[in-house]
């Protein structure tokens, strides 16, 4: 796993000789994805507090690598506001919030690849 700040991280498999030669590995990163959103509550209030978790959508053994590095743990701001950082643009990823016993619906939206973030509104019931 290569993981840098701004970078979306990268997994590789290797595959390690068994005759002693030696394989170049090149890596290449791409600029991280940003996801930023808004907690709100039935009314349609902020929620400050509420814990936001962020997996990728991919196939089990790809999510096992890539699983840890969706962003961590945030938590929304006074104004229910939350930044996901260092996420993989293009691919998938399913949000979840929750504040002490509510919890919101899954929501998957796609990173955005232009750099520019991706804005979610986020309901907590």
């Amino acid at each position: 796993m290569v993981r840098a700040d701004g970078w979306a991280p990268e997994a590789q498999r290797l595959r390690l000789s068994t005759d002693g030669s030696r394989n170049q590995i090149v890596v290449t990163l791409r600029r991280e994805g940003v996801v930023r959103g808004r907690v709100v509550d039935a009314n349609g209030n902020a929620v400050p507090g509420a814990i936001i978790r962020s997996f990728y959508v991919r196939d089990v053994a790809e999510q096992s690598i890539l699983n840890g590095f969706a962003g961590g743990r945030p938590t929304t701001d006074e104004n229910g506001r939350f930044e996901i950082r260092g996420l993989v643009p293009g691919l998938p990823i399913t949000l979840r919030a929750t504040l002490g016993s509510l919890s919101t619906e899954t929501n998957t939206i796609t990173v955005s690849a232009d750099g520019m973030g991706t804005d979610v509104v986020v309901n907590l019931r």
